[in-house]
């Protein structure tokens, strides 16, 4: 919108792109009500997450000045930005200590569902970023599954396939999560709490 604020275009010009651009957002915003939630509900995607609630001036640091919604990527970036600031250094044990000096981890691959826009406007009430290890059926990667909700259901969902990498004086090599025993007991853990929840 600021673009066509401040183009060549005359002030009558750029009123009516403004109210033909307010007119395309109410269609949108009307579109997107009718759709069917794809997500769980919070009671369903609660069970045994690691959650944080996020108010609506913190969700707003990661937008787009004048976008009216948080964007794919800025999900994305919001997801990876807590996993690593808050998630891993709260539950990972020594993970301050050990990760990027005795091991490192990396996201081999990942899948993101955008279910619905979060439009900024009408954030009103905190959100809730929950953080998952749904199981451990593998050696040699972990899975990671991070959810931005609220009580009308899920917004935003990324499913991680994590590996982790041994660091020494020679180099870097690909190693199992069960070799570390600190990540290995932490993960379990996380693990577990789907089982008591269940």
């Amino acid at each position: 919108m600021g673009i066509i604020r401040n183009s060549i275009f005359g002030s009558d010009r750029a009123n009516v792109a403004l109210d033909l651009a307010s007119e395309g957002m109410e269609k949108l915003r009307a579109f997107t009500a009718g759709l069917a939630v794809f997500g769980a509900t919070d009671a369903e995607i609660a069970d045994g997450a690691v959650k944080y609630f996020l108010s609506p001036d913190f969700i707003r640091t990661f937008a787009t000045a004048g976008f009216p919604f948080l964007t794919y990527y800025e999900f994305n970036e919001l997801s990876g930005w807590y996993r690593d600031t808050y998630f891993a250094p709260e539950h990972v044990d020594a993970y301050n200590a050990e990760a990027g000096n005795t091991y490192t981890v990396w996201t081999h691959d990942a899948t993101s569902s955008y279910r619905r826009h979060l439009f900024l406007d009408h954030l009103e009430h905190d959100l809730t970023l929950s953080f998952q290890v749904p199981f451990l059926d593998a050696a040699s990667w972990f899975p990671l599954r991070i959810r931005l909700y609220d009580a009308e259901g899920l917004y935003f969902q990324n499913d991680q396939k994590l590996v982790v990498e041994r660091l020494s004086p020679e180099g870097a090599t690909l190693t199992s999560w069960r070799k570390l025993p600190n990540l290995r007991g932490s993960l379990e853990r996380l693990r577990d709490r789907n089982i008591s929840m269940s």
